[in-house]
């Protein structure tokens, strides 16, 4: 049997801007191209705090060039 639930998980590489350390996210699905500049929440690895992190260029918010 077919499994129903598949899920696309679009990996990226972020800079943690407390820690300074590059960190791996994910979201839950891809971004599509048209979508503006949307920003989503992500729980850091390196530091535990919640940065925003742009769906597009998978930059932190408040990080250099944002």
């Amino acid at each position: 049997m077919p499994n129903s639930l598949q899920c696309n998980m679009a990996v990226f590489i972020y800079r943690c801007p407390t820690t300074r350390r590059n960190v791996q996210g994910w979201f839950a699905e891809e971004v599509p191209a048209n979508d503006g500049e949307p920003y989503e929440t992500v729980k850091c690895l390196a530091c535990k705090q919640v940065h925003l992190i742009s769906r597009l260029t998978g930059k932190a918010l408040g990080t250099e060039g944002e």
